[in-house]
């Protein structure tokens, strides 16, 4: 089973993570590179950027 960040999509092997993720993403507006770096979709989510992110978005 995979567990997904609701904010940043980010997906992870374990549901703690992807809470940790959830909860920093929420209260940062950002992510986590320790947190992020352990994602199983982080290879596509490399591609993305501030431009693409709706959470910059005005």
């Amino acid at each position: 089973m995979v567990y997904q960040c609701k904010i940043c999509k980010l997906e992870y092997v374990e549901a703690k993570t992807a809470k940790e993720c959830q909860n920093w993403c929420s209260t940062h507006d950002s992510c986590n590179y320790l947190i992020a770096k352990q994602a199983t979709n982080k290879d596509t989510a490399k591609g993305l950027s501030v431009e693409a992110d709706e959470r910059f978005k005005e």
